[in-house]
């Protein structure tokens, strides 16, 4: 007699997690730094407004072009390599792009590769250890900035 054990999902197995998580926070975040004050200005909630489909196409074009294509890919250094490339623009962008939320849609990213890329690897790897640290780093640092700025 022969014993079958269902297959078991992981949230690698699914980007999809990833990416609204990500987007949900970049605009939880983008909400609150446009919100926070007392007294909005007059362009506050059209600003914000158009940030959203701005946020969810973002969302889009990164995991649909870039997770999905990397996750397809046999190995673990492909999407280690990803992972490390996503997080140093999560990095790079905090400079340009916080308040529209691009950091953490790269960290998001980041991470969901680097998962994959320990996943396939059978444990914790230089390459996607340092990605996950980096997008840490962007997503407090993006955190920080909301508040405060």
């Amino acid at each position: 007699m022969t014993t079958t054990t269902p297959a078991r999902r992981t949230s690698t197995d699914m980007p999809v997690l990833f990416a609204v998580g990500g987007a949900t926070v970049s605009l939880a975040l983008m909400a609150y730094a446009t919100f926070k004050e007392d007294e909005q200005l007059p362009g506050d909630l059209g600003a914000f407004l158009w940030g959203v489909p701005i946020t969810v196409a973002a969302t889009a074009l990164i995991f649909l072009l870039v997770v999905a294509p990397v996750l397809r890919s046999p190995g673990a250094e492909a999407p280690a390599r990803a992972a490390l490339v996503l997080s140093l623009l999560a990095v790079a962008t905090l400079a340009i792009a916080f308040i529209a939320g691009l950091p953490v849609l790269l960290a998001a990213a980041a991470t969901c590769t680097a998962m994959a890329a320990r996943r396939r690897a059978g444990r914790w790897t230089v390459v996607p250890g340092v990605a996950v640290t980096l997008s840490v780093v962007a997503v407090v640092v993006t955190t920080v900035l909301a508040i405060v700025g």
